[in-house]
């Protein structure tokens, strides 16, 4: 039976587990990631680059967002199996995790990488 609560935990979305909570962080940085490369370009602070070579300093911040996102999308699935959450917010973590890997899978197919 169910206590209210854990239903208020479950309306938050907010997972129980630490793995799941894990997913969150992961999940936030990457897209913190996109947001302040985003802006940076946006603003002119940074130009972008024409290919992987040319800017060291932006293959590293790609790196990491892809880095973050690929430990949101294993500690979401590790906790969607195992733990079993099914909270909305390790859903979409997982689902975000997803998104940069599939990405990278497209570019490799494509022959851009």
């Amino acid at each position: 039976m169910a206590t209210p609560l854990s239903l208020r935990q479950d309306e938050r979305g907010w997972p129980e587990s630490h793995v799941g909570r894990r997913a969150i962080m992961f999940a936030g940085l990457s897209v913190l990631g996109i947001a302040l490369l985003m802006l940076s370009f946006a603003l002119e602070v940074v130009e972008p680059a024409s290919s992987y070579a040319d800017s060291w300093a932006q293959l590293v911040w790609g790196a990491g967002i892809w880095a973050c996102a690929f430990a949101a999308f294993v500690s979401g699935l590790i906790a969607l199996v195992r733990h079993h959450e099914r909270t909305w917010m390790v859903v979409l973590a997982t689902g975000l995790g997803l998104l940069p890997l599939a990405l990278l899978l497209s570019e490799i197919a494509l022959g851009k990488f």
